[in-house]
Formats: structure tokens, sequence, C-alpha cells
């Protein structure tokens, strides 16, 4: 009898820690970490100090040696002309001699009303492209606004649209991810003190991709971040989020 009854509440007992044991892990998987997720912001107006800007002519001759002189002397009107208007020597560099055949497809006669069409040789097509790189930014905008000068003296000139950079870019970023995350962790301090918290160590933190955009443009952010350089005139963002222990 007195087996039976310890039997009853060894089971009893039991039944009563597993409960409590289930309920203990219940709790533990189910309990929220004292954490928070806040983000930072910060950015900065900067203005280019250098501007990039290709340039590039077209000679078509159906003589080789014909359109390499058309190309020299091409190649001294357009280097005198970036002179004449401000740039240095070392500021222009000069790419060699691009030449490619020409063909044009000709339709030639076989007879009863039936033709075929073969490519005719029809000459040279030589080009050359001038890089520039400056600081002299009015320079360029004053060059690029007048190109036509030079398509006035019969050269088929084609110019791309100036890229202008920031050469200080890098420290600049550095100075925006400090201050993103002190945005953060003073956000995170106004959270836990609007619940009677502190806050105590950072548990993660993730920096955004830069975004470099125009100042007076509607670009949108991108996953991969944005480099605006189109403009003289930018706005550089950075966004940290963090993940902050609170107590």
């Amino acid at each position: 009898m007195k087996s039976k009854i310890l039997k009853a509440i060894i089971y009893s007992l039991a039944i009563i820690i597993a409960a409590a044991l289930l309920g203990n892990a219940y709790k533990s998987r189910v309990k929220t970490p004292n954490t928070i997720t806040v983000k930072g912001k910060a950015d900065k107006e900067i203005h280019s100090d250098i501007a990039r800007w290709n340039l590039m002519f077209n000679v078509t001759h159906p003589n080789l040696k014909e359109a390499y002189k058309k190309t020299q002397a091409n190649t001294d009107i357009v280097f005198n002309y970036l002179k004449s208007n401000g740039l240095d020597d070392n500021e222009i560099r000069i790419s060699g001699i691009d030449i490619n055949k020409t063909y044009e497809t000709v339709r030639i006669p076989l007879g009863n009303n039936d033709y075929e069409y073969k490519n005719q040789f029809t000459g040279y097509r030589l080009k050359r492209n001038f890089f520039i790189e400056t600081n002299k930014l009015d320079t360029i905008n004053i060059l690029v606004s007048e190109i036509s000068n030079l398509i006035a003296q019969d050269i088929e000139i084609t110019s791309q649209t100036p890229e202008y950079y920031y050469s200080k870019l890098d420290s600049v970023k550095h100075e925006l991810i400090e201050k993103a995350s002190e945005d953060a962790i003073e956000r995170a301090k106004k959270i836990a003190k609007s619940n009677n918290q502190k806050i105590g160590k950072i548990k993660s933190a993730y920096i955004a991709p830069f975004q470099v955009t125009g100042l007076y443009s509607n670009e949108d952010y991108t996953w991969g971040g944005v480099l605006n350089t189109s403009d003289i005139i930018k706005i550089c963002t950075v966004t940290v989020t963090m993940e902050v222990e609170i107590k």
C-alpha cells in the first residue's frame, strides 16, 4: 500500500516539474529582447572641384594619307583652342588615332532584272579623343557652350556632357558616418527616456550606401547608392541603423 502511495506522489511531482520546465521554456522563447532599432541620418552640401570632359572628332577621306594629314591638322586646332581658353597642357590628354575602313552597300545589275548587293570600300574614318580633367569648372562650362566654334572650322566634333566630382568625398563620408551615428544614439536615448529607461550597449550597426544627389534634382535613392556627376553642387547623405540595448 505504502509503495503505491509513494509511486503516486513521485508521479505527481514529475508532472509538476515537467509542467514548470515547459512553462519556463515557453516564457524564454517568447520573451522580447530589451533592444530598440533606431535610424540616424546626416547630410552635407558639397561643391564639386573636379571636372572631366571628353570630346572627339572624326575625319573621313578616301585616301588614308590625306585622312591622317587632316586628323593632325584638326588635332592642332582643337588643342590650341583648349589652351587659348584657359586649359594647361597637363589638363589635356590626347588619345591615339583610331582608324577604320568605311564601306557602302551598292546594287550591281546582273541582267534579266536580277541584282546583287556588295559592300564597296569607300575610304577611311579616323577618330581622335581628347580627355580633359581640371579644377577650372567655369572654363569647362564656357568651352562646352562654345563648342560650335570648332564646328565652324569644319571639324566633325562630338562633345560629351561634363562630369563633376568632389576630391574630398571620402573625408565627407567619415564625417557623416560619425554624425549619423550620433543622431541614432540621441534618438535611442529619447525613446528610452520616454519609458524611464536608459540605453546600454550597441548590439549592431548598419551603414546604408551613400547617396550623392544633385542639390536641386529629383533623384531617387537606390539600394546600391547614387553618385551624381552631372551637377556641380550636390548633397551627400548617409543613414545609419542601430540596434541598441535598453535597460
